[in-house]
């Protein structure tokens, strides 16, 4: 991987004179300038699923986007997108830089991007902020989680990119670029990592910052005829978490040892703990100790298909995605150390009646752990063996009203409860039920 990165920084360094000198001075003219406003509304009368409070459903769901660019040369492109949005619990509206980056292309086969880019992680997560290009609410979420959304909405650092047509038709496209990731505290990563560490439903971390070490991505995409399209992407990445014991974990577990109490006397120093044992009484007294925390060895693939014919479109994507997390005190014991295995795959069916309407079906399928289909963990432990997965079956109507306005309605119907958080229902998480409708409507004016 190290070679990989070097070898782009190399290719970057010798685009240099050449994007000096294809400069042109007239700075202001011809600055393209577009935007959106949208405005949901999500309802589930007995799941929490994204969002808190569903029961009376949800207007925390919209977003603000304005995008300003300008060709410099033929060869030569800036842009930039600024971007809010609000959804639950995430976002709350706080204004961020979606993307913003220089394209150089002097040719159709190779050229660079530098700054923040989109990542290209499937065929839609590039275009995923941008509502009226799908006809979907929400995009399948076996593919494209919304807690990964805030990560994989830009990579900082450089990229290669270019088209290689074949001569009876059709073409080669690719993408490889590396950098490193931005991860909020308040984001949606730090709500799955401390769903998958709790204990018992109680948050193990109280999560102070993420630090990427480096991120590699790719897509190359492969076009053999006329409205068929093949693609396979990657992530690879690794990050370091800055966290301690989260300080509830004292009251929760406070009466579950004898010498839990007797260190609440001054009895018992928190040093003298056994290193070998750590249970409910030793996570109670050792609570806001420091950890070292680290999810290691992402790798994330997406493998996809997508057909047009005429007014007809179908999408097939395969996603497969594995890590490593190991949570210890210092010097002690180790808390989490386990691997894991995320598995998900969706079919998606469009179809364009006319100028104004559009209607799409897709079923998608979710596994938390692809080791454990079936749930077999959770049974163990006397839970719903349906928190293993999350089946979907969503069907979307969009209307067009006119080439600024659109607005889409869709229902899901669901089977299993995977990745519903702890957070949004705090006292029914393991008491869901297994089949659950959702609703979400929303309506968006783009210019």
């Amino acid at each position: 991987m190290k070679t990989c990165h070097i070898l782009l920084v190399l290719l970057f360094l010798s685009f240099i004179p050449s994007i000096t000198y294809g400069y042109t001075t007239n700075a202001l003219e011809d600055i393209q300038l577009h935007g959106f406003i949208s405005q949901g509304f999500v309802w589930s009368k007995t799941h929490n699923f994204l969002f808190d409070n569903l029961d009376h459903g949800s207007f925390e769901f919209n977003e603000l986007g304005l995008t300003v660019s300008k060709n410099i040369s033929d060869s030569l492109h800036l842009g930039i997108q600024f971007f809010s949005r609000d959804q639950g619990d995430v976002g709350n509206n706080t204004l961020m830089v979606d993307w913003a980056y220089a394209d150089y292309h002097p040719t159709d086969i190779l050229g660079m991007r530098l700054g923040k880019l989109k990542m290209p992680m499937g065929l839609y997560n590039e275009t995923r902020d941008i509502d009226i290009l799908r006809t979907c609410v929400f995009l399948p979420q076996s593919t494209y989680l919304e807690y990964y959304r805030d990560v994989l909405s830009g990579l900082h650092g450089i990229g290669l990119y270019g088209n290689i047509p074949f001569d009876f038709g059709g073409s080669i496209e690719y993408q490889i670029q590396t950098g490193t990731l931005k991860i909020g505290k308040d984001g949606g990563v730090n709500t799955l990592l401390q769903n998958e560490t709790n204990i018992e439903t109680h948050p193990l971390m109280n999560i102070h910052s993420f630090s990427v070490d480096h991120c590699l991505n790719g897509l190359f995409t492969v076009s053999p005829f006329p409205g068929v399209r093949l693609g396979s992407s990657f992530i690879r990445t690794s990050t370091q978490v800055t966290a301690d014991l989260d300080l509830d974990l004292r009251t929760v577990y406070a009466d579950e040892k004898a010498y839990a109490e007797l260190y609440y006397k001054g009895l018992i120093d928190p040093e003298a703990v056994l290193k070998d044992q750590i249970d409910k009484g030793t996570l109670a007294m050792l609570a806001g100790a420091a950890l070292n925390a680290e999810v290691a060895n992402v790798l994330a693939h997406t493998h996809s298909l997508e057909v047009n014919v005429d007014k007809l479109t179908l999408m097939m994507e395969y996603y497969h995605y594995t890590y490593h997390i190991n949570i210890g005190i210092p010097d002690a014991s180790t808390l989490v150390d386990d691997d894991f295995f995320t598995e998900g795959y969706y079919g998606n069916i469009v179809y364009r009646f006319n100028d104004t309407f559009e209607a799409g079906l897709y079923y998608s399928c979710l596994y938390d752990n692809a080791r454990d289909r079936k749930g077999e963990r959770f049974e163990k432990l006397g839970e719903n063996k349906y928190q293993a997965w999350l089946k979907d079956l969503s069907l979307s109507f969009r209307f067009d009203i006119n080439e600024n306005w659109t607005i889409k309605v869709e229902n899901h119907w669901m089977d299993g409860t995977a990745f519903l958080m702890h957070a949004n229902n705090p006292e029914k998480r393991h008491g869901l039920g297994r089949y659950w409708q959702m609703f979400a409507a929303k309506m968006t004016f783009h210019f």
